[in-house]
């Protein structure tokens, strides 16, 4: 029963209209069944996201932070979302680039509603939805620490 409450409370978030303050419109989104969509310029990032990130108005280090968000959301589409392992790896690089953006961008409302935005774009079609939930699943129960000082990459 605390699964499906789970499963069906990340669906409706991801499936809601939730956009915050960051932009005044919501991006041209890839939509095809391709569950990595298109990058090519291999950054990691899938092209619309890029294209969105770009459109921010952010400082560079403040787009850097923004996209190691964007890459670590993009690679839960990469994992088997059903390994342990290759979640709880795939969690603790979106935990450091939550901390990173959380450090790099001074106004807190901006990066958690910037952060949150990136993961409803990510898992944005119905394949990439399903995939982020079965990754969710996976995590189910597990326990994270706070992470600590600068975890950027750049």
């Amino acid at each position: 029963m605390k699964r499906k409450f789970m499963i069906v409370t990340t669906m409706l978030f991801l499936l809601s209209g939730f956009t915050a303050c960051i932009h005044s419109e919501i991006p041209e989104l890839d939509r095809s069944t391709n569950i990595l969509g298109p990058d090519e310029d291999h950054n990691g990032i899938r092209d619309d996201l890029d294209k969105y990130i770009h459109s921010l108005q952010l400082s560079l280090e403040e787009k850097k932070a923004v996209q190691q968000d964007a890459r670590a959301y993009q690679n839960v589409m990469t994992i088997d979302p059903t390994n342990l392992q290759e979640a709880k790896k795939a969690k603790l690089a979106l935990s450091k680039s939550m901390n990173c953006t959380h450090i790099k961008i001074i106004d807190q409302d901006k990066a958690r509603s910037i952060h949150l935005g990136l993961e409803k774009y990510t898992a944005n079609t119905k394949e990439r939805t399903l995939q982020y939930i079965r990754y969710c699943k996976t995590l189910s129960g597990s326990t994270w620490k706070l992470l600590e000082g600068d975890t950027c990459e750049n």
